[in-house]
């Protein structure tokens, strides 16, 4: 993982760990449902952000270097199998 990705992806899981601290915070409350389920969504959105981010430096980085090395087969298959859209073999 290059240097870039590592930092943005460090403070993007420091965020989500913040958003989980706070969820905890109004479980143990006994907030209003809407309010848990609200905090649960920004969550899952940071989590599709940071898993944007780590792909976005993937495609730019390891995949473009793998293709020109000739390795494009093995590099589909990773990604299928990174999106379950193929068993893991």
């Amino acid at each position: 993982m290059h240097t870039d990705c590592r930092q943005g992806s460090l403070q993007q899981l420091s965020l989500i760990r913040e958003q989980i601290i706070v969820l905890r915070q109004l479980i143990t409350e006994d907030a209003y449902c809407p309010d848990i389920l609200h905090q649960a969504l920004l969550i899952r959105k940071a989590l599709e952000q940071l898993e944007s981010f780590i792909m976005e430096g993937h495609m730019s980085s390891c995949v473009s270097a793998g293709m020109r090395e000739g390795r494009e087969e093995a590099i589909i298959q990773e990604l299928l199998e990174i999106y379950g859209l193929i068993g893991n073999r």
